[in-house]
């Protein structure tokens, strides 16, 4: 299959590192958008930032107090 382009379908570009960590850091800065615009794995995401986030926040309080 192809595309208007002549390019495959099926091809698939790399995302280069500095937009993949822009839009995860979208994601959690905004998500109420992003849990409604991704998909199930985009979710999953979400929350494990958010699950990781705590637990560094919560180990670092209790190592420097």
């Amino acid at each position: 299959m192809t595309t208007a382009g002549g390019g495959l379908a099926s091809e698939r570009r790399a995302m280069p590192l500095e937009i993949l960590i822009g839009r995860g850091l979208a994601c959690c800065l905004h998500p109420q958008s992003a849990w409604r615009m991704l998909t199930r794995t985009g979710r999953a995401f979400v929350v494990c930032a958010y699950a990781t986030g705590a637990f560094v926040t919560t180990l670092a309080a209790l190592l420097l107090f």
